[in-house]
């Protein structure tokens, strides 16, 4: 019977071939792994510029146009930097830089990652000083002449962290991430006063809802459950208040804001031990709008307890 030479190296051709495809797209993603995994090397190797890496517990955020590096206190978890790699158009390519900002929104400093502007003018974006010294006012950069495409790129990943850096800061970083499931919990009158000790009358107002607890026809504590709008859904809280205007306690009986900072609310001292006074009251670094939430909350109560104690809720 006669070979068929030519099917038979045909076919080792084919396996061959599939071979060092397969050995060659193996090698290939191996590359592309290294790449990425250099590059990553060298944009720490840049943030350690400006901070030592060490000292934070460092969080990554991927957004549509770069990267934001959260750097926060290993003490207290409350960022005390941001280190944003974006991007923007320039003459030949993407222009991505890093822009370091303080908590106080002054720039740390800022460098050029990766830029193939045209030799000459355009390259000289690298290592030049923009002007750029606060995150949110971008109104003193400075261009380079002749550079105009270049500088606009630059200018414009400026703008971007401006935009966004206060926000970022107070929180917003986690605005569009509720948590999974809201805090939700069951309060009642018993876990602030033995209601069997009391006359307990339940008067609606506006925001919610009075619980009187009386004895012998006197107002002894007022319970307040008070709702107000935060930064993604209603929060409600529980403000148990004594006769004397002393705050017994409170609780967050049901919020749905965003992971990380809004929720700090749950278990948060706000500092608020005098129903008619808001002057002690402490907010949440990086959770503004939360916290305003929160002393809105109070201020009701502020405004209303001293009369409500002296009949006002008979009125």
């Amino acid at each position: 019977m006669k070979n068929n030479n030519g099917l038979i190296s045909g076919l080792v051709l084919l396996s061959l071939g599939l071979i060092c495809g397969l050995l060659l797209a193996f090698v290939n993603e191996l590359t592309v792994e290294r790449i990425e995994a250099e590059e990553l090397r060298l944009k720490f190797d840049a943030i350690e510029e400006f901070y030592d890496i060490a000292n934070y517990d460092l969080e990554e955020i991927v957004l549509e146009n770069g990267t934001i590096y959260v750097l926060k206190s290993q003490s207290n978890s409350e960022i005390e930097h941001l280190v944003y790699s974006f991007r923007a158009k320039g003459y030949g390519e993407d222009v991505e830089m890093l822009v370091a900002v303080n908590k106080d929104l002054s720039v740390e400093g800022y460098t050029v990652t990766y830029q193939n502007e045209s030799p000459g003018i355009g390259t000289k974006i690298v290592g030049n000083d923009f002007n750029y010294n606060q995150a949110d006012d971008v109104s003193t950069f400075d261009s380079i002449g002749g550079a105009t495409v270049s500088s606009n790129a630059v200018k414009a990943i400026f703008t971007e962290v401006s935009e966004r850096a206060q926000s970022d800061f107070n929180g917003g970083l986690y605005d569009d991430e509720p948590i999974d499931e809201p805090n939700e919990l069951e309060i009642t009158v018993d876990d602030f006063y033995d209601s069997d000790l009391f006359d307990i009358e339940e008067v609606e107002i506006e925001q919610g809802t009075i619980y009187i607890l009386r004895q012998d026809n006197q107002i002894e504590h007022l319970v307040y459950v008070i709702s107000t709008p935060g930064y993604h859904d209603q929060i409600e809280m529980f403000v148990a208040v004594n006769k004397d205007l002393s705050v017994e306690d409170y609780i967050v009986s049901y919020s749905n804001e965003n992971e990380g900072y809004g929720t700090k609310i749950v278990d948060r001292d706000f500092n608020y031990s005098v129903a008619n006074d808001l002057s002690t009251f402490d907010s949440i670094s990086g959770a503004t709008v939360s916290s305003d939430a929160v002393r809105h909350i109070f201020s009701i109560i502020a405004e209303r307890t001293e009369d409500d104690f002296g009949g006002g809720l008979d009125d």
